[in-house]
């Protein structure tokens, strides 16, 4: 891993998601041949939920913070050793995130490089830049490419809340984690030493991947309203109906400029199917009891997952 840290300090947990390539081979090589001195665990999970994936690392890890990155990213030299300074100078941050900046594996396309600008956050890539300063904040979020959590407050919040199930985008995730901690008082850092580096390949690039990355935007935000008023018949109906009175334009005119470049069609297919999906998610919660279910459930952790070798 590269870090400025005691090797012994430290354990590596690594989830394979239901993969079909090389992933155990890989594993069990670096367990034999590995120099350092740092436990490296492998955990296999067949189940679609990403929140199951990074539960089964959380349930066999031993340490107090828990460290979280994703398979497309790089981690900056000192990362580790960022992460555990931060934590312990500040004993009441819960959960904590990074820098995540983009490494663009093919030019920008024109449309792409002004819909971003000048921003340092951009949600639809997973990209976050605050700046050089720590910061301690009930506000601030966490991002799945690059975060941090103290074991026992993800366990008190009853752990990540589901986010895709497939191809399926089910419920908030990384935001509904920061939610519940926040809701208990607990604040959330950022650590600008703690950076990654996030791999945008072309397939992220397109117009299609936005319209997508919207619309499970859509689905995250009915999920936590209605996870956050709870779920009865009525409520439902009039959630659906507000939308629909007050989007149902941007809905017809989606249906002209899909897939449209420019920066105004942009902004009206992005309100259409955010607002879009608000609206199919509602509809679902009348007629889906999983779903209701889903919704209404708050601890997605069990505890009973095993670290396994490589098969």
């Amino acid at each position: 891993m590269n870090q400025d840290y005691p090797s012994d300090a430290y354990e590596i947990v690594v989830v394979d998601h239901g993969s079909r390539d090389n992933t155990a081979e890989v594993i069990k090589e670096i367990q034999q041949t590995s120099k350092t001195q740092a436990s490296v665990l492998y955990v296999y999970e067949d189940k679609p939920g990403l929140h199951d994936s990074r539960h089964a690392g959380a349930n066999v890890a031993k340490g107090d913070v828990l460290l979280y990155t994703d398979d497309d990213a790089t981690l900056d030299r000192g990362w580790l050793s960022a992460y555990a300074s931060a934590f312990e100078k500040y004993p009441e941050m819960a959960a904590a995130s990074g820098p995540a900046r983009p490494v663009w594996e093919a030019p920008i396309p024109p449309w792409l490089e002004a819909l971003i600008g000048g921003s340092s956050h951009v949600g639809f890539l997973s990209l976050i830049d605050r700046g050089d300063s720590f910061q301690l904040s009930l506000e601030n979020e966490v991002y799945g490419v690059n975060m941090a959590v103290r074991r026992e407050a993800l366990f008190l919040a009853g752990g990540f809340n589901p986010e895709s199930f497939e191809q399926a985008w089910l419920g908030d995730g990384d935001s509904g984690l920061a939610r519940k901690l926040t809701s208990r008082g607990m604040p959330i850092g950022y650590v600008p030493d703690a950076g990654v580096r996030h791999y945008i390949p072309p397939t992220r690039m397109t117009v299609n991947y936005l319209r997508d990355r919207y619309a499970n935007q859509g689905a995250a935000d009915a999920y936590t309203h209605f996870q956050s008023i709870g779920i009865s018949k009525g409520a439902i109906l009039r959630y659906a109906a507000r939308i629909g009175i007050k989007y149902w334009a941007f809905w017809l005119a989606d249906r002209f400029i899909r897939s449209r470049t420019s920066p105004r069609a942009l902004s009206v297919q992005g309100r259409a199917v955010v607002t879009w999906s608000r609206f199919h998610y509602a509809a679902r919660l009348l007629f889906d009891r999983w779903l209701r279910q889903l919704v209404e459930r708050t601890n997605w952790l069990n505890g009973n997952t095993e670290a396994s070798p490589p098969p």
